[in-house]
């Protein structure tokens, strides 16, 4: 990863691909990224996502894990991510992506996410999905943590 996040003191968003492969073992690279970069942020209690964080991971891990991902031990990861206090998705932060989608041509899901992370005031959102690199209102890098 380019950005090294072992000097960063500001909160940094975790997009749901970062949940995903830490679950996911079948790229063992993108597995390990995301296993030292969540070890890494909950101890330093600067990793932070949004609420919609959990409802993206239920829905891939029911879609797309369900023959590998038990019924329980989803409950069991939602529960743990619930207890990290995830930015509840309320009409104002969705009324205020709204702006973020205009302005760099944001899917409405992805600027939910943006405009969460502006909420909580974070330096870098981390993300394999969105333009590495992309500055976003001046004060927050797109980075993907998985890119080489």
């Amino acid at each position: 990863m380019r950005v090294d996040l072992t000097h960063c003191s500001n909160n940094v968003y975790l997009d749901t691909n970062v949940f995903v492969y830490v679950i996911d073992s079948c790229d063992p690279r993108k597995h390990k990224i995301a296993r030292d970069v969540l070890e890494l942020l909950f101890q330093r209690n600067s990793g932070v996502f949004s609420a919609q964080v959990l409802a993206e991971w239920r829905n891939v891990m029911i879609r797309k894990y369900a023959q590998q991902v038990e019924t329980d031990f989803r409950s069991e990861f939602l529960e743990w991510l619930s207890s990290r206090n995830p930015l509840p998705v309320t009409g104002k932060l969705i009324c205020d992506a709204e702006q973020l989608t205009k302005r760099y041509s944001l899917s409405p899901y992805d600027s939910m996410h943006i405009q969460a992370a502006l909420n909580l005031n974070c330096q870098y959102f981390l993300s394999e999905d969105m333009q590495d690199g992309l500055v976003i209102n001046q004060s927050m890098e797109i980075v993907n943590p998985f890119g080489e």
